[in-house]
């Protein structure tokens, strides 16, 4: 099963069947004016698989967000992490306030400077090390 998570009040036990999800977030930068997207993706036990950012240019709040679940779907489906391969499993959405990791890289998204492909990291950065420790616990 394929889980798209992005907002949901409270924290989100891990499942107990085997599964990637997928956290899209998107940030605002209210005093500089940018826009960035990030997000990753992790299996059923909050393991890192990767991650990504970059800046938007969107002009509307919903854009943006819709910018970030497809970034990390088109992502995943070029790192094979696709739907047929993981057995066509059910997709669903859910809302998610506490994902820490993917605002920290949707904020370094909205640092970047004229970029319009996505930085994928195969491993987290130090400050999103420090969330996913967090997001663990």
């Amino acid at each position: 099963m394929l889980l798209l998570v992005s907002k949901l009040n409270g924290s989100h036990p891990p499942p107990s069947w085997s599964l990637y999800k997928l956290n899209p977030d998107d940030s605002f930068s209210k005093h500089k004016g940018e826009l960035g997207i990030g997000g990753l993706i992790r299996d059923d036990s909050r393991t890192w698989i990767l991650g990504f950012y970059k800046r938007s240019y969107s002009l509307y709040y919903t854009l943006t967000e819709l910018e970030a679940l497809y970034e990390g779907l088109n992502i995943a489906q070029t790192h094979k992490l696709t739907l047929k391969k993981l057995g066509n499993p059910v997709v669903r959405h859910s809302f998610r306030q506490a994902n820490k990791v993917a605002d920290v890289l949707s904020r370094f998204g909205a640092e970047l400077t004229m970029t319009n492909n996505p930085l994928i990291l195969l491993t987290p950065t130090d400050k999103a090390k420090e969330k996913l420790k967090a997001d663990q616990d």
